[in-house]
């Protein structure tokens, strides 16, 4: 079914990729088939995590005038990387934050990974309605979640008194607590649209890891879900040893996400 763009009058179309790549012959690769499923969305705005130095270089060419990117980079594997598009909404406010019991400081999650959320408060061009975008990526671990999700329920508050989006890979599956502690404060904009639990973290091998939907878009509860769709194209297999070929389907070991909400 072809792409389709916005139906809602103040709806915003959000695209959610993982992308962590190093070596050049797969980033070349990669970026060739994102531009494939990525660019014909034709989001309002991208959310990307694990954009390395040189997926981000690439991620610049890809969408060239077309977006503005927030990326702080500071040089640390888990970076999270947000794009939107200027001539549909103006830029209000950036920023980051560490997923740390020291949010404002250079420091390490609780699984000992440096990791932080960028984020950017943005204006509807038309509406005049502000909202905030955070991309983040949580650490593997039980507490690292649960820890993480409080922070992100309460820092958040601290940081825009708007109406907020928060995606990307949180590494916890629908019947953990920390996705318990997201629904308190935030909704699954799949859990109330698409209800499509498949999972999201294939590791190449979908057939091999099918409990897996760990990566999510959660609305704060004045936004309107509207609709959730899960990127999951993949390419002709090579021949070769497992799990070697595998690698060669996907651009990402994590499926995108496509979800539009209405402010």
């Amino acid at each position: 079914e072809d792409l389709k763009k916005l139906q809602h009058e103040h709806a915003v179309l959000i695209g959610r990729y993982e992308i962590a790549r190093f070596e050049q012959d797969k980033i070349t690769k990669d970026i060739d088939r994102l531009k494939e499923i990525l660019i014909p969305i034709k989001a309002d705005v991208y959310f990307f995590q694990e954009c390395t130095k040189g997926m981000l270089k690439a991620v610049y060419e890809m969408f060239g005038d077309e977006y503005i990117i927030h990326d702080t980079f500071l040089d640390e594997l888990m970076d999270t990387t947000i794009l939107w598009n200027p001539r549909t909404h103006e830029c209000v406010k950036t920023g980051y934050f560490w997923l740390s019991d020291t949010p404002t400081e250079y420091s390490r999650s609780w699984d000992n990974f440096r990791r932080y959320c960028n984020y950017v408060s943005l204006k509807d061009r038309k509406t005049g309605k502000c909202f905030t975008c955070i991309s983040v990526h949580v650490g593997i671990h039980d507490d690292t979640q649960e820890k993480s999700a409080k922070l992100l329920c309460d820092y958040v508050e601290k940081i825009t008194g708007f109406p907020t989006i928060i995606a990307g890979t949180f590494n916890a599956r629908p019947d953990s607590q920390a996705y318990k502690i997201m629904c308190e404060k935030y909704i699954d904009v799949n859990a109330v649209t698409a209800k499509d639990y498949r999972t999201t973290y294939h590791k190449y091998e979908p057939h091999l890891w099918p409990d897996d939907h760990v990566d999510y878009c959660f609305v704060s509860k004045e936004i309107t879900p509207v609709s959730y769709k899960m990127l999951d194209k993949r390419y002709p297999q090579v021949p070769g040893r497992n799990p070697v070929k595998y690698l060669h389907r996907y651009p990402s070991d994590h499926y995108g996400l496509e979800c539009e909400i209405e402010l």
